[in-house]
């Protein structure tokens, strides 16, 4: 999942492409370095038994409002079931459990990111802020 988060969900910190959406971290290496880059992201790895929960998942999770305050909160089980109604898909119990799983890992990674971000962000203020002069009294 933290692969994913990382490299394969759009970002407000990258720019827009041309479909209007922000651009993945994986994208915008691709697109500002190419093959030049030394070291490219590492591939997301799916088991074939688990595409067809991935894509649900990920269908979702694109979907449905899920920041608040600045925070990834968990998908609600009513938000689940009326999506998966009008998407028209039946699970049983097990795989709702595993898109459960899926969210509290993916939620889990945003957070760690957004709270690193953040923490980024503090520290250029801090070293941007203008000094204060020390005064000269005798």
């Amino acid at each position: 999942m933290r692969i994913y988060v990382r490299y394969d969900t759009p970002c407000e910190l990258f720019p827009k492409g041309s479909d209007g959406r922000h651009l993945t971290r994986r994208e915008f290496i691709e697109q500002q370095m190419g093959d030049s880059v030394e070291e490219q992201p590492p591939e997301l790895d799916i088991p074939d038994a688990g595409l067809g929960l991935w894509f649900l998942y990920t269908r979702a999770s694109e979907t449905i409002h899920r920041y608040h305050d600045g925070v990834c909160c968990l998908i609600p089980p009513s938000e689940w079931k009326i999506w998966l109604e009008l998407n028209e898909h039946e699970i049983g119990f097990e795989e709702f459990e595993c898109l459960q799983a899926m969210d509290i890992q993916y939620c889990n990674a945003v957070n760690e990111d957004l709270a690193a971000i953040r923490a980024r962000n503090a520290e250029q203020q801090r070293q941007s802020a203008p000094q204060p002069k020390p005064s000269r009294r005798r």
